[in-house]
């Protein structure tokens, strides 16, 4: 894990709040824009951020539904599922996790076909030989709080 101090702390905090320029970053956190370059650099080689921007649109407004899907997957077949799953376009995230299921995602369909799309990853998979064990799917409604900052952390 990357040794972060309140400098590296506050540029993450601000990089997750939409803050994309160097010189303005430096500005709000108190150091110099080179200051500022060097330490995202930094950052991104020991991968404690990613050099990424990212509009998070609200789906239901353009007419997309998601649906937040759990998987438990056999061991042996945990590394082809992430790498499937990786590649497909409706799988907007994908976490790796030691809970309840191995997998969880995020898939974001069309409105009305958020049901299909769903069948089609579960059919792909099967097609793949890889055995889901257990698989829960929660379509959603809305989303209220998007907020990657580490405030209050």
């Amino acid at each position: 894990m990357a040794e972060l101090d309140e400098i590296d702390k506050k540029i993450i905090t601000h990089l997750c709040e939409g803050v994309s320029s160097y010189s303005k970053l430096a500005d709000i956190v108190g150091v110099s824009r080179n200051t500022v370059y060097r330490r995202v650099k930094k950052l991104e080689e020991k991968k404690a951020v990613k050099e990424k921007n990212i509009t998070i649109p609200n789906f239901g407004e353009i007419g997309y539904s998601f649906a937040l899907i759990g998987m438990d997957v056999s061991p042996e077949d945990l590394d082809d599922a992430l790498e499937f799953l990786k590649d497909q376009d409706k799988v907007k995230l994908l976490w790796k996790t030691y809970g309840f299921y191995e997998i969880i995602i995020l898939l974001i369909s069309e409105k009305d076909d958020l049901g299909d799309s769903v069948n089609e990853m579960r059919g792909e998979l099967e097609k793949r030989d890889i055995e889901v064990r257990r698989y829960g799917v929660s379509p959603g409604i809305s989303w209220e709080k998007l907020d990657f900052s580490l405030k209050g952390l």
